[in-house]
């Protein structure tokens, strides 16, 4: 599998690789979008589970109906954080399976594919 470091500093470098195999390029576009919706999707992951770790401090402190406030709020918080994990999953599995379908790349090997060569 290629470097994903690689192919986000280098994308049109990729994008040569894959035309120089007769692939599509734009495979290279697809793993850089679902690579942003994974970036992305872990940021707000990762800050919603810091604000349910924070509310949990505060339901803990938190006495009579403000309690019971801060309840709801945590569960719908709660939700929000599966929704979110499963959302930054669905990003990954998607970069990774369009990842997979880019070649390593072959630097100074001839353009075209096997049945090319005599």
């Amino acid at each position: 599998m290629i470097d994903l470091r690689l192919l986000r500093e280098n994308p049109d470098v990729v994008r040569a690789a894959q035309r120089a195999r007769r692939r599509d390029a734009s495979t290279v576009d697809a793993v850089l979008e679902a690579d942003s919706r994974w970036r992305e999707a872990t940021s707000a992951f990762e800050s919603a589970r810091a604000e349910q770790k924070a509310f949990g401090k505060q339901v803990a402190q938190a006495t009579g109906d403000q309690k019971q406030s801060l309840l709801a709020e945590v569960k719908q918080l709660s939700a929000d954080v599966k929704r979110l994990d499963a959302e930054a999953d669905e990003a990954l599995t998607a970069r990774d399976a369009a990842l997979r379908e880019i070649p390593n790349l072959a630097e100074g090997a001839p353009e075209g594919l096997e049945a090319d060569f005599v």
